[in-house]
């Protein structure tokens, strides 16, 4: 970040939250790693944060439950699929509201 720009970010921001400047060539946001390493190329990873959301996970997946990508092939299907039970409502809620949270408390953003 340029200190004219977070110099600027502050005045405008700064009254809610003082804007800090992260320099250097990897990062870490929002569960993402953030690496500018190569020149001319950025990676992102985020190996830590699936093996924690897999190991949080209340349902445990075994080597079947693997796909190459998140849609399936019946994606756009109509099978009248049944709604998850209420314990699995409650459980993904769960999951996704603590991910949330803490992806939120490590940027600062929540009060």
């Amino acid at each position: 970040m340029n200190d004219a720009f977070l110099k600027w970010m502050n005045q405008k921001y700064g009254s809610l939250k003082e804007v800090s400047a992260t320099r250097g060539k990897v990062h870490r946001y929002l569960g993402m790693v953030i690496d500018f390493s190569s020149k001319g190329r950025v990676k992102f990873r985020m190996n830590d944060y699936v093996k924690e959301m897999l190991n949080d996970f209340p349902e445990k997946m075994g080597s079947k439950d693997i796909s190459l990508t998140p849609a399936s092939s019946r994606l756009f299907e109509n099978n009248n699929s049944k709604l998850l039970d209420n314990r699995k409502q409650n459980s993904n809620t769960r999951m996704w509201l603590r991910k949330t949270k803490k992806s939120l408390l490590n940027t600062g953003f929540s009060r």
